[in-house]
């Protein structure tokens, strides 16, 4: 009897090793972070376009994105959560166990997070880890609009806020880079979507003036402390930013006619 029962349970084990397995390894790997654009949708531009030059000499040649990130792994199978933060191009090395892994994370500008020279980007994404992965690229989206500005005439820009009513966390001067940034075709800023709109932050109710280099008259009366008033001045045009809604992923180009700034319709790509 002893010996039967020895057999079967030699068999039962056997049996055992034989079935499949869905645990995955726990020895982690070490993996580098990189991230790229997806190949369709509103962060790139097919066609003729007054943003694709612009995205490409920009955007996708990474010079205008940010820096650092902010980024959780949640494994699917493990029901682990892991919070990752460093600098791209780094050579720091994330450790991670072979799983499926969910992805949620920011990279956004260090300075300005509300309105910037620089892009603020967000990832979403479900990847896979294996005892050979060395590196990993994640998909990067707007976390944000743009602001083109045509350059026509144009001798600068400035935001402003009426500060008296300014909610936001964080002091009007630090949320905002004043001026916009020249390049060869326009000025731009990068609006973040969540003050823009007020989607998990207190809205930020921007202008944007724009004052020209054309000159038109002024009549001032002369006063004591400035017996002779100019009589010419520039044109300035003031553009109501938060009367708009500010779709992630989207450019909004401001063309000059006649010194008056319309928004240009745009088409989703």
């Amino acid at each position: 009897m002893k010996t039967l029962l020895f057999l079967l349970t030699i068999m039962l084990c056997v049996r055992c090793t034989k079935e499949p397995m869905d645990i995955p390894s726990t020895g982690n790997v070490k993996i580098s972070i990189d991230y790229g654009f997806p190949s369709s949708g509103n962060i790139t531009t097919k066609g003729t376009s007054v943003y694709l030059d612009f995205y490409n000499k920009y955007i996708s040649s990474k010079i205008l994105t940010p820096r650092t990130y902010s980024i959780n792994f949640t494994s699917i199978n493990l029901h682990t959560a892991q919070t990752v933060e460093g600098e791209w191009g780094s050579k720091m090395l994330v450790s991670l166990a072979p799983d499926k892994y969910a992805i949620e994370g920011i990279s956004h500008p260090t300075k300005y997070p509300v309105c910037g020279d620089t892009c603020y980007l967000k990832f979403h994404d479900t990847i896979d880890i294996t005892q050979t992965s060395t590196n990993i690229t994640l998909k990067a989206y707007y976390d944000c609009s743009l602001i083109l500005l045509d350059t026509t005439d144009v001798k600068n820009t400035l935001f402003f806020a009426d500060t008296t009513k300014w909610t936001y966390y964080t002091y009007f001067y630090k949320a905002v880079k004043k001026t916009m940034m020249k390049t060869e075709a326009f000025y731009h800023s990068f609006y973040s979507e969540g003050p823009a709109n007020g989607d998990g932050y207190d809205k930020t109710n921007l202008y944007l003036n724009v004052v020209s280099r054309r000159t038109e008259p002024v009549i001032a009366m002369p006063t004591p402390m400035n017996p002779h008033p100019p009589t010419i001045e520039n044109k300035s045009t003031t553009i109501v930013l938060w009367l708009y809604t500010w779709q992630p992923g989207k450019y909004y180009y401001f063309e000059n006619t006649a010194d008056v700034y319309n928004l240009t319709p745009m088409t989703s790509n």
